[in-house]
């Protein structure tokens, strides 16, 4: 490769010479061409970061496809990218809340619930029997049996003088009169003209039952009652009534009184 220089004189078109001095640039020859090697292109670096960074989205995704696999035993949903993604698989409490609108989050198969069906939180209704201080409430009738009715009340007979008797009439005790049914350690009895007689259990008994019976006596004993058992009673002055055992003396918790339901008709 050589550089030329010098200067060339010319004459224009109207013959006048014109003198022109140039300096040529370095020259190369043919051969000296011929043995430069020629580079290659070089790639631009941002085509390799592209490349590392694919690889690397690629291996992360398999990784998480691996944990996935070995912990949950559920695959992972496709990724749209490179980035990693992160799959939430619901638990069985989730699943059983959820109700029939829930949808899954993942694609591969739920986890089924093994707790069984949910026991009942609701209770069954508590009945509750409420008694007065006089004792048990006499119990449900036919309004029939309390027509005419002159006198109602639970009787409580103790024994113990002025406390073990009580009236027909209007079912009263007189601790210094003795009543017309009194009671000792065997049963009940009757005094000045009145009279009693035990009659079936049911029906419940009003006054045209007591009125029919025929079977008056003076005495019946615990031994013939029961709670439940039925009794009429005709008092002194010929007015019927009805005595419904509710406590026996025999009781163990009865301390020895006797309790019934008294009813008198005029």
């Amino acid at each position: 490769m050589t550089a030329e220089s010098g200067e060339k004189e010319s004459r224009n078109q109207d013959g006048v010479r014109v003198r022109a001095s140039f300096r040529g640039l370095p020259s190369v020859s043919a051969e000296q061409e011929a043995e430069t090697p020629e580079e290659p292109p070089r790639r631009p670096i941002w085509r390799r970061v592209e490349v590392l960074v694919a690889t690397a989205g690629v291996l992360a995704l398999a990784a998480v496809t691996l944990v996935l696999y070995d912990v949950v035993g559920v695959p992972a949903a496709p990724s749209a990218g490179p980035s990693s993604s992160v799959t939430t698989v619901p638990t069985t409490a989730e699943t059983s809340s959820s109700g029939p609108s829930a949808t899954s989050a993942t694609s591969g198969p739920q986890p089924t619930s093994t707790t069984g069906p949910r026991p009942s939180t609701s209770q069954p209704p508590v009945t509750t029997t409420t008694q007065t201080s006089d004792g048990p409430k006499p119990p449900a009738e036919d309004p029939g049996r309390y027509e005419g009715v002159q006198e109602q009340r639970v009787v409580k007979l103790v024994p113990q003088t002025g406390g073990n008797w009580v009236d027909i009439e209007y079912w009263r005790q007189d601790p210094a009169q003795p009543g017309e049914v009194q009671m000792d350690a065997k049963g009940v009895h009757t005094a000045v003209g009145a009279a009693l007689a035990v009659i079936a259990d049911t029906p419940l008994a009003n006054r045209d039952r007591c009125s029919k019976v025929t079977t008056w006596r003076l005495r019946v004993d615990f031994s013939e009652l029961h709670v439940g058992s039925q009794l009429c009673g005709r008092s002194s002055v010929g007015r019927y009534a009805s005595l419904e055992v509710q406590v026996l003396p025999s009781s163990p918790s009865s301390g020895g009184r006797f309790f019934f339901y008294g009813i008198t008709w005029n």
